[in-house]
């Protein structure tokens, strides 16, 4: 389904879709942004349903490549990413990661503002399209920038996505004290 110009959509009664008071699953779609599914309760096959409605969240797709930094804000507004069923790290931020078309090692560095650890994550997948963490940086207590590497080996893992943010379970525990200001560039060495 494709919502209007106010952003709204109806789903048409049916007891193929709909069995009374069971859950619904929403995946939003669009090409600049990313949304995590979402469950809404109560769904109902009665020709004349209530009007309901939502928010969800969703982030805009980033892309980083060489020569071209990327300046973020990460808070507790960001979203929890979770793949396929487990959380991954939260609150945090994805990045597209097109691995550089420029043989040799890449190399992520990341710096940030404030007193919270900023993490980073790289991810790809096998080749049976899995997903696989390929690469994780956890800070050094006081640290404020660190530096991933991906060697040309990780090619074959079609390294594609950066998460930069806290742990999963951050959130329960009070998450960003304060916004903080994320860098990252990428730069190839033979």
């Amino acid at each position: 389904m494709i919502t209007d110009a106010a952003g709204a959509f109806t789903i048409p009664p049916s007891q193929e879709i709909c069995t009374q008071n069971s859950n619904v699953t929403f995946q939003f779609h669009d090409g600049g942004h990313w949304y995590l599914p979402a469950s809404f309760p109560l769904c109902t096959a009665s020709p004349n349903p209530a009007e309901v409605s939502f928010e969800f969240k969703g982030e805009r797709i980033l892309d980083i490549t060489v020569g071209s930094p990327i300046v973020i804000t990460l808070s507790n507004d960001d979203l929890d990413w979770i793949y396929p069923y487990e959380p991954q790290c939260g609150p945090c931020r994805g990045i597209r990661f097109p691995l550089p078309s420029t043989p040799g090692t890449a190399l992520v560095h990341v710096s940030w503002t404030g007193p919270d650890p900023v993490h980073l994550w790289l991810e790809g997948e096998n080749d049976d399209y899995e997903y696989e963490r390929l690469s994780e940086l956890n800070p050094v207590p006081g640290e404020h920038a660190m530096t991933l590497i991906a060697p040309q080996e990780f090619r074959r893992l079609y390294p594609w996505l950066l998460k930069v943010g806290l742990p999963a379970g951050s959130r329960s525990s009070g998450g960003f004290s304060a916004p903080t200001t994320v860098r990252l560039d990428v730069e190839v060495v033979p």
